[in-house]
Formats: C-alpha cells, sequence, structure tokens
C-alpha cells in the first residue's frame, strides 16, 4: 500500500477547510514532528487523515478545528504513541483526536485540550486502547472531560487528573465493555453526575446533538 512518512518536521499556522496542515486519503505516518496554531473550518486543526494513520513521538499544541479533532481527524485505524496534545480546541467533539474508527493510544500525554460538546482530550467512536498514558485538566462543556468512549474501551496504567465535565469528569463510556486496570483518578470534576466517570447504556443509537 501507498504510505507517506512525515519525519522530523514542522508545521505552523496552516489553515485549511479539512487539515490545517495536512490532509492524507492514503495511509502515512507522522514521526518526530511538531504541528502549532494550525486551523481547520472544518475537521482536523493540524492533520485530517482519511487512511490509516501512525502518529509518535510528535507534539500538537493550539491547533484548532470549527467542528470534530481540534489537532487530528482519524476517519480510520489510527495509532498514537509517545506523543503530547496540550492546548487544542474543538467546536464540537475531540478537543485533541476524534477517531471514527478503532484507536490505540500509548505513553502520550493529553493537557489541556477543550471541546465544546463531547470528549475533552479524545473522542472515540469506535473502539479504544488507551495505556500508559495522563489525562491531566481537559475540559468538555457536556461529555467526557478526558475522554468520550461510544464503543468498547480499555484503559491501563493511566492517569486522570483534574478533568471537567458536565457528565463523566474523566470518562463518558457508552460501550459494552469497559475494562479498567491500574488506572488513577485524582481530582476530576462533573457537574451532574459521574465526577471521575459516567458510565450509559448504549443503545445502538448516537447521541443527537
Amino acid at each position: 500500500d501507498e504510505q507517506a512518512h512525515i519525519h522530523d518536521s514542522d508545521f505552523v499556522g496552516n489553515s485549511s477547510q479539512h487539515g490545517g496542515a495536512v490532509y492524507a486519503e492514503a495511509q502515512f505516518r507522522i514521526e518526530d514532528s511538531t504541528f502549532t496554531s494550525n486551523e481547520s473550518r472544518y475537521d482536523g486543526g493540524a492533520v485530517y487523515a482519511e487512511g490509516q494513520v501512525w502518529i509518535m513521538s510528535s507534539r500538537f499544541q493550539g491547533n484548532t478545528s470549527a467542528r470534530f479533532g481540534g489537532a487530528v481527524f482519524a476517519d480510520d485505524y489510527s495509532t498514537v504513541e509517545d506523543s503530547t496534545f496540550v492546548a487544542n480546541e474543538s467546536v464540537l467533539n475531540g478537543g485533541a483526536m476524534y477517531a471514527n474508527w478503532d484507536t490505540t493510544i500509548t505513553d502520550s500525554a493529553f493537557q489541556r485540550n477543550t471541546s465544546r460538546e463531547e470528549g475533552g482530550a479524545v473522542f472515540a467512536d469506535e473502539v479504544s486502547t488507551v495505556s500508559g498514558s495522563r489525562f491531566v485538566r481537559n475540559t468538555s462543556v457536556w461529555w467526557g472531560g478526558g475522554l468520550s468512549a461510544y464503543d468498547d474501551s480499555t484503559i491501563s496504567d493511566t492517569v486522570f487528573r483534574s478533568n471537567h465535565s458536565r457528565k463523566g469528569g474523566a470518562i463518558d463510556s457508552m460501550g459494552e465493555r469497559l475494562y479498567l486496570s491500574s488506572t488513577k483518578f485524582i481530582n476530576n470534576y462533573a457537574s451532574l453526575w459521574g465526577g471521575a466517570i459516567s458510565r450509559q447504556a448504549n443503545e445502538n443509537q448516537k447521541r443527537s446533538e
């Protein structure tokens, strides 16, 4: 399969309708790169990936989108490793990242990301696996200050600290299965229910906006 490789590169202050810095239809890899203050008028403030995407040892800071994925919108399988997301913002879901398909996040940090709807840091529409990561001071207006998960979610060796939302200060889960292992929840806050976790029944129908 065709694959693009972005390595040791910097993207600053770029803008577009989808993917403020990068729009990719085929699978691609991002490594040792930074994305700062990029902007999308729709989805993916820094990156819009239609194909499978791997993000490794990279930093996303101050990127914004007018809809989904303040930094990254991933429409296919996505993998994030050893990466940092700071102060990214989406108007709707996924302040740092919107994963429209299965996503795996490892050894990564999400700090001070915001969304006005769901998933202050990450919105996962399908199966999500998170390990060895930190979610600190992320905020969503409605659901999941750190993570909003619509499908099954497995979370291990991860810290959720000082995340805020109305429902599910750290995590809002709607999948059939939520599995937590060696994970810490510290000083998270929800103004309505579930200071750390809000667990809701999934009736195979997404919430209406």
